[in-house]
């Protein structure tokens, strides 16, 4: 097997192989691996495993913080080897390759891994496996008070609209500000999520549903979707709505596509903080499946959510406005990793 590294995100080989490998998701994909590169300033690569030009196996990969990171800002990106190959193969690889890069950052949503430097993440991984009918999966709520909550929010008016342009992220990232605002925490750049939409939405990989009500947008997310995977990356709320049930009749939406336009099997709701045990109820409440992700690197650094500052300015951030707020995730974005 020879090993090799490309910037040619536009091999179609890499597509083709991604689209024929059942393991493969969405960030694996070129268009995901150019927009976390572009929104972050750093290139986008891949480490191809091929046998006499083949592609047999490949992992998307950027250099960041002098690391070899599979990938930066994304839930889980699990190596694509072939069966020949071990993980240690592909770490001594890339020793080899990068030998002035001080470490390597693996995220894996699978459990019982027999590789070495694992370590359970602070992150689950919440997945809901889909019915292939609406009525089936309405039914199939165990929780009764999701399907009352559904029904309600039914009565209270809401549109939803898919976002078709730039003025319609920029009411996401609105709804996405006041939300990190009410969490005490600063919002991604705008420039990511502009990178999102020009890398995703135009090859048809990404939508973004928002909840009207009488004019106003209330709820929106960024969904993701890909072979039988819908993913909910992220989810952004006016909280003054809360009681009136948008995120639900949002999520109700979303899993109602998935079914009946997208053929979907499965919806990822997206990482949960550990830490969040409302969230996690929330998205266990739809009948999703926590999985613990993994984290596979031979780095002791810690990120910035990890430390006692994290903890102390998000009391603090509560207090500052918003423009404050959207300029401290411009400074501190490339930390939250």
């Amino acid at each position: 097997m020879n090993f090799s590294v490309t910037n040619n995100l536009e091999d179609e080989r890499i597509l083709n192989f991604i689209l024929s490998d059942n393991r493969a998701t969405i960030y694996h994909h070129p268009a995901w691996l150019k927009a976390i590169s572009d929104g972050i300033n750093k290139e986008g690569r891949y480490l191809l495993i091929s046998e006499n030009q083949t592609i047999k196996g490949l992992i998307p990969f950027i250099i960041y913080h002098n690391k070899f990171v599979s990938l930066p800002f994304t839930t889980h990106c699990t190596p694509l080897l072939p069966e020949d190959i071990i993980f240690e193969d592909l770490i001594l690889q890339i020793n080899q390759l990068f030998n002035k890069v001080k470490g390597f950052k693996f995220t894996f949503r699978e459990e019982n891994l027999s590789i070495p430097y694992q370590s359970v993440s602070d992150y689950y991984s919440h997945r809901i496996q889909l019915e292939n009918d609406v009525d089936k999966m309405f039914n199939s709520f165990l929780n009764r008070k999701i399907r009352r909550f559904i029904k309600r929010s039914n009565e209270n008016g809401f549109i939803l609209k898919l976002g078709k342009d730039e003025k319609d992220l920029q009411t996401f990232y609105k709804l996405e500000c006041k939300l990190r605002k009410s969490l005490g925490l600063p919002p991604a750049p705008y420039k990511f999520f502009i990178s999102l939409w020009k890398n995703l939405f135009p090859k048809d990989l990404m939508i973004l549903p928002i909840v009207i009500k009488d004019s106003i947008p209330v709820a929106a997310s960024i969904v993701l979707k890909f072979k039988k995977e819908v993913i909910i990356e992220y989810t952004a709320l006016d909280k003054k709505f809360i009681n009136i049930y948008p995120n639900h009749f949002l999520h109700w939406e979303i899993i109602k596509k998935s079914i009946n336009e997208y053929r979907a099997d499965t919806l990822d709701m997206g990482r949960t903080d550990k830490r969040q045990s409302g969230l996690i109820f929330f998205k266990e409440s739809w009948n999703a499946n926590r999985t613990n992700l993994i984290e596979v690197t031979n780095s002791k650094d810690k990120c910035l959510k990890q430390s006692f500052i994290y903890s102390c300015f998000r009391k603090i951030n509560k207090l500052f406005p918003e423009k404050l707020l959207i300029l401290e995730g411009k400074l501190l974005f490339k930390h939250f990793e």
